[in-house]
C-alpha cells in the first residue's frame, strides 16, 4: 500500500511538471508568434504606403512624399523583411518560409519599379519647373482628380505628357505589384495565425488530456490513502495516539515535551521524534540568535553532514555575509553623502574644498596621511601640483609638483589607473607624531577622473591595509571630487570671465560691428579654407594616378639638375630605348650635342623662375608633320625660393589642325554674318555677349556705344528697355523659341522689324544662352502693300470685264468669241484697253 501511494504521489509529482511545461510553451508560442502576426500586417500596410506615397509625389512633387518614401524603404519595409523572414525560420513553417523569400524578392522588384519613377519626377519635372512651390499637399484634392491643375506650374505639353506616362506606369506596374506584394504578406500572416492555433490547439489537447490524468492520480491517491489510514486506525490507533498529540503540536510550530518510551513497535518512533523535538529546539534557538544578529554563535541544529543541518549552516553563513555586505554598503554610502555634503558646502572656494574633504576623508578610512593632487597649467605643460596635505611634514610638501610619469604620482597620472601599493619604498613617506615616527604599511593612489579625463590624483598612506569596499568608498569619492573640482575651476573661470567681460562691456558694444564683420570675414576665409583644403586633399589622393594614367610625358629635376618626379609614360618610353629612367638620374647625362644644350638652357629659364611653354614642329619618321606642347614651371618652397623645374610635355598634333580649321570655320562664319544688313548677337544666361555681328556693332558705335565680346547687355542699352527685353531673354532661357515683328520709328521713318529669339543648347539638352537675330522687312511689308493694291484693282477690271462681257452675251443671244456682225468680242475690248493702257 505504501508503494502504490509512493508511485501514485510520484505520478500527480511527474504530472504536474508536464502541465507546468505545457503552459510555459502555451505562453512562449504566444510571445513568439503574436509579434509575428503583427509585423507582416504592419508590412503590408507599408508596402501600401509606398504606393500612396510615390503617386502622392508624381502628383503634387512636394519633397516630404520623398522623404517619407525613402525613410519607408530605408527603415520601414527592410527591417520588418528581416524580422519577419527571422520569425519564419524561428517557427519552423516552411510555407512561410518560402512566402518570405518570395516577399523579400518582389520587395526588391517593387522597389527597383519605383526608384526610377521618383528620380524621373525629380530630373524631369521638378527641375524643369513643373509643379507649383506655393500650395501644399492636400488629401481631399488629390483624391478628387483635380491635383494637376492645383499643383502644376507649368502647361508644357511635353511635360504634362510625362506626368501622364509617370501615372500610366504607376497604374499599370506599381499598383498590381503593390497589390501582389501586399497580398503575399497577408498569405504570411494568415500562415502565421494559422500555425499559431494549430500548435495552441495541439498544446490544449495535451494540457486538457494531462489535467483528466491529474484528477485520476489524485482519486487514486486519494483512495489509496484512505484504505491506508483504515489499516492504521484498526491496528495500530492506540499506539500512535501520543505520537498523533506531538506530531500535530510540531504541525502547529511548537515543540512538545519529550514522550516516555516503551516497548511497542512504535518505540523507535518515539525516539526519533524526541531527537526531533531537540534539533527543532536547536534551530529555534539558532533563529533567535540570528534574528539578533549574532551570526558567531556555535549553536547547531542537526548534523553538519544532513541536507537540513547544511542548509541551516549556509543559511546563517550566508545571512552573515549578507549582514556584512550591508553594513559595508552602508558605510560607504555614508561616506559617499558626507563626502558630497562637503563638497556642497565647499563649492565656492577650490582650496577650502580641497582642505575640507581631504580631512573627511583620512579621517572616515581612520588613515594617517592623505595628499590631493590637481591638474595644473595648460596643455603641453600640465603639472600635478599638491593642493592639500594631511598630517604631511608641509615645510618639506607644500611645494611639490610632479611631472607626467615621475615618481608614483606621475606614474598613476599617466597610467590613469590606480595604485595600491603594500610594500612602500623606503624613505617614500614617514609618519610622524610626538613619540616618533614609522613608515605606513601601504599606499593607494587614486586618479580623479571627470568626463574621461583626469583632473587631479589623491593619495593616502595607512598603517592598516584598505579593504575592497574601502577602494570602492575612495573610488566614488574622488569621482565626486573630480567632479567638483571641475565645477569649481569652471566657477572661478566664469567670474573671472564675467568680470572680465562686465569691464569690457562698453567697449564690446562699440567693437560689434566691426567684430561682426571680422567674424564674417574669418567665416567666409574658413569656409575657403576648408574647401581649399579639401580639394589639396583630393589632389594630393589622385595625383598618381593622373600622372602615371597619361601619354603626356611628365617630370621634375631639382637645382642640380637631377630627377625629383617622373611618370610611368617618360619612364616607360625610355625603357624601350634601353634607358632605365630612375630617381636622382641626372637629366642632362642623357642628352648630347646641341639638344643638350638648348635644353639645359630651358631648365636654366625656369630655375631662373620664367615660367613659360613653347610649340615645337617635328617631322615624323612617316614624314608627316607633328607638334609638341612642352610646359616649364619653377618649383618653388614655401619661402618662395625655386627649388627645381617641373616640365609637361604632350603632343598637340590633333589640336593644331583643329585650331586651324576652327580659325578657318571662324573666318567663314565671321564672313557670314558680317556681310549681311541684319543684325546677330548671341548672350550666355549671365547676359553677357558672347558674338556681334559687324552690323551690329557699327549701329550701336554711331550712337556712341562700343558692343564688346564679355559686356553685359544691359549696360549698351537704354534703362527704360531694360524691363521688355528682359522678358525675352527670360523666356529663350527657359526654352522657348518664337518671333517677334515690330514697328521701329527713326526720324520720320516707321520700320517693320522682324526678331527671331532661339535658345542655345548644351549637350544635356541645358539652355546655356540664346541667339537674337533680327531683319528689316519694311521692304517686304511694301511689297505685301503693293501687291494688295494690285490684287484689288486686278479683282476690279476682272469684274469690270466680266460685266461687259455679259453685256455682250446678251446683245448677240450666244456666247462665242465674235458674231457674224463683225462686232469686237469682249477679249478684243480687253486686249485694246491693256495696249491703250500697259500698267493695268
Amino acid at each position: 500500500m505504501c508503494i502504490m501511494g509512493a508511485i501514485s504521489i510520484s505520478m500527480l509529482v511527474y504530472n504536474q511538471r508536464m502541465i507546468s511545461r505545457l503552459r510555459q510553451e502555451r505562453s512562449e508560442l504566444a510571445t513568439l508568434s503574436f509579434p509575428a502576426i503583427q509585423a507582416s500586417m504592419e508590412f503590408s500596410k507599408n508596402v501600401h504606403k509606398t504606393g500612396y506615397l510615390l503617386s502622392a509625389y508624381v502628383e503634387s512633387g512636394d519633397e516630404s512624399f520623398y522623404r517619407d518614401w525613402q525613410q519607408t524603404w530605408s527603415i520601414g519595409l527592410k527591417d520588418q523583411l528581416l524580422y519577419i523572414q527571422q520569425m519564419a525560420e524561428e517557427i519552423e513553417i516552411e510555407s512561410a518560409r518560402k512566402t518570405s523569400r518570395r516577399i523579400g524578392i518582389s520587395l526588391n522588384l517593387l522597389e527597383d519599379k519605383q526608384r526610377p519613377i521618383m528620380d524621373a519626377v525629380r530630373r524631369d519635372l521638378k527641375v524643369k519647373g513643373f509643379y507649383r512651390e506655393d500650395v501644399s499637399f492636400d488629401n481631399e484634392s488629390f483624391y478628387g482628380g483635380n491635383a494637376s491643375s492645383v499643383y502644376v506650374a507649368s502647361q508644357d505639353k511635353g511635360l504634362l505628357d510625362i506626368q501622364q506616362q509617370l501615372n500610366a506606369r504607376m497604374a499599370g506596374e506599381i499598383v498590381p505589384y503593390v497589390a501582389n506584394v501586399a497580398g503575399e504578406a497577408e498569405i504570411l500572416n494568415t500562415y502565421f495565425a494559422q500555425d499559431f492555433q494549430a500548435r495552441l490547439s495541439f498544446l490544449d489537447e495535451k494540457l486538457a488530456t494531462l489535467i483528466k490524468v491529474g484528477y485520476w492520480i489524485v482519486g487514486l491517491g486519494t483512495l489509496v490513502a484512505v484504505v491506508l489510514g483504515f489499516w492504521v486506525i484498526v491496528f495500530i490507533f492506540r499506539h500512535v495516539d501520543q505520537i498523533s498529540n506531538t506530531i500535530r503540536q510540531f504541525s502547529k510550530g511548537n515543540i512538545p515535551e519529550p514522550l516516555g518510551e516503551n516497548r511497542n513497535e512504535t518505540n523507535l518512533i518515539i525516539r526519533k521524534l524526541n531527537h526531533l523535538g531537540t534539533e527543532l529546539g536547536n534551530v529555534k534557538n539558532l533563529a533567535e540568535h540570528i534574528g539578533e544578529g549574532h551570526f558567531d554563535e556555535s549553536i547547531t541544529a542537526f548534523e553538519h553532514s544532513s541536507d537540513l543541518g547544511a542548509s541551516l549552516a549556509s543559511m546563517r553563513s550566508s545571512l552573515h555575509e549578507v549582514a556584512e555586505e550591508d553594513r559595508r554598503r552602508l558605510w560607504v554610502n555614508e561616506g559617499y553623502a558626507q563626502v558630497a555634503h562637503t563638497l556642497r558646502s565647499n563649492n565656492d572656494n577650490l582650496q577650502n574644498l580641497c582642505d575640507e574633504v581631504l580631512h573627511l576623508i583620512v579621517k572616515y578610512l581612520d588613515c594617517n596621511q592623505g595628499a590631493l593632487y590637481l591638474l595644473e597649467g595648460d596643455e603641453g605643460g600640465e603639472i600635478m601640483e599638491v593642493r592639500s596635505l594631511y598630517a604631511y611634514n608641509k615645510k618639506k610638501f607644500d611645494d611639490i609638483k610632479v611631472a607626467y610619469g615621475e615618481g608614483l604620482v606621475g606614474q598613476v597620472w599617466r597610467d590613469e589607473d590606480e595604485l595600491y601599493i603594500t610594500d612602500v619604498p623606503n624613505d617614500y613617506v614617514r609618519i610622524r607624531s610626538g613619540l616618533g615616527g614609522a613608515e605606513p604599511n601601504c599606499l593607494y593612489l587614486v586618479p580623479m577622473v571627470a568626463s574621461q579625463k583626469i583632473v587631479g590624483i589623491l593619495e593616502l598612506a595607512s598603517f592598516h591595509a584598505i579593504t575592497h569596499h574601502e577602494k570602492e568608498f575612495i573610488q566614488r569619492a574622488s569621482e565626486a571630487i573630480a567632479t567638483a573640482v571641475g565645477n569649481v575651476k569652471m566657477n572661478e573661470r566664469n567670474l573671472l570671465l564675467l568680470k572680465s567681460s562686465q569691464e569690457q562691456a562698453e567697449e564690446l558694444r562699440a567693437q560689434e560691428e566691426e567684430m561682426r564683420q571680422n567674424m564674417e570675414e574669418l567665416q567666409s576665409t574658413q569656409e575657403e579654407m576648408f574647401r581649399a583644403q579639401r580639394e589639396l586633399q583630393a589632389k594630393e589622393r589622385n595625383l598618381d594616378g593622373v600622372i602615371n594614367n597619361t601619354t603626356d610625358t611628365i617630370f621634375a629635376i631639382d637645382k642640380d639638375y637631377c630627377i625629383t618626379v617622373v611618370n610611368k609614360f617618360l619612364r616607360d618610353k625610355y625603357a624601350q630605348m634601353g634607358i632605365n629612367l630612375q630617381l636622382g638620374t641626372s637629366i642632362l647625362n642623357l642628352l648630347k650635342g646641341e639638344a643638350r644644350a638648348a635644353w639645359k638652357a630651358r631648365y636654366d629659364r625656369a630655375l631662373s623662375g620664367e615660367r613659360f611653354h613653347m610649340i615645337e614642329e617635328r617631322t615624323t619618321d612617316e614624314g608627316s608633320k607633328a607638334f609638341a606642347q612642352t610646359f616649364h614651371n619653377p618649383i618653388k618652397d614655401s619661402t618662395g625660393k625655386v627649388v627645381g623645374v617641373s616640365v609637361i610635355s604632350r603632343d598637340v598634333t590633333d589640336l593644331m589642325k583643329a585650331e586651324a580649321e576652327a580659325k578657318s570655320k571662324e573666318v567663314t562664319l565671321n564672313a557670314l554674318i558680317n556681310s549681311t544688313d541684319d543684325t546677330y548677337f548671341a548672350i550666355d544666361r549671365d547676359f553677357k555677349i558672347l558674338v556681334a555681328n559687324k552690323t551690329l556693332r557699327d549701329r550701336f558705335r554711331a550712337g556712341g556705344v562700343s558692343l564688346e565680346e564679355g559686356d553685359s547687355i544691359f549696360d549698351k542699352l537704354p534703362e527704360d528697355q531694360h524691363d521688355k527685353w528682359r522678358d525675352r531673354y527670360e523666356r529663350i532661357f527657359s526654352g522657348e523659341r518664337f518671333i517677334i515683328e515690330e514697328e521701329r520709328r527713326v526720324k520720320n521713318t516707321v520700320l517693320y522689324i522682324q526678331g527671331h529669339y532661339i535658345p542655345i543648347f548644351n549637350d544635356d539638352e541645358e539652355v546655356v544662352g540664346g541667339i537674337v537675330m533680327s531683319k528689316d522687312i519694311t521692304d517686304v511689308r511694301q511689297a505685301m502693300a503693293e501687291k494688295e493694291l494690285r490684287d484689288q484693282e486686278i479683282e476690279k477690271l476682272r469684274k469690270q470685264i466680266g460685266l461687259e462681257a455679259a453685256e455682250a452675251m446678251v446683245g448677240n443671244g450666244h456666247s462665242g468669241n465674235g458674231n457674224g456682225n463683225g462686232k469686237k468680242s469682249p477679249r478684243s475690248k480687253l486686249e485694246a484697253k491693256l495696249q491703250q493702257d500697259p500698267k493695268k
